[in-house]
């Protein structure tokens, strides 16, 4: 859903982007990793900022829907009621990575509208 005024997102170099759109974004998380089971997840509220080369998840907005971020040794957690919902890590440029993936559509949604 295209928003009707742009909302200003400050990314962690400091640069200005604008997310012009919102909806629903469905992401795979690794149930069983071993098994390389994965387990389709909503998020709700996705904002698409224009330009961003990467996706981003707010800490305070996971805080805000009752889930606890816990960040360790190089490695994070993302739990509701104790029980983990996501795992990361950190990568090479010191950001967090959640392990997962996106699902088909959602890809392709990226690809759409990113810029050429």
């Amino acid at each position: 859903q295209t928003l009707d005024s742009p909302i200003s997102v400050t990314t962690p170099g400091a640069e200005k982007l604008s997310a012009t759109a919102v909806g629903t974004f469905e992401v795979l998380l690794p149930e069983d990793p071993k098994a390389e089971k994965f387990g389709k997840v909503e998020l709700r509220d996705v904002f698409l900022v224009e330009g961003m080369s990467v996706n981003l998840l707010s800490v305070p907005a996971l805080d805000g829907k009752g889930l606890v971020t816990t960040f360790k040794s190089g490695m994070v957690q993302v739990c509701r009621d104790k029980e983990i919902k996501a795992t990361g890590h950190m990568n090479d440029s010191l950001l967090y990575v959640i392990d997962g993936k996106l699902t088909t559509q959602a890809q392709a949604l990226m690809e759409q509208r990113s810029p050429r």
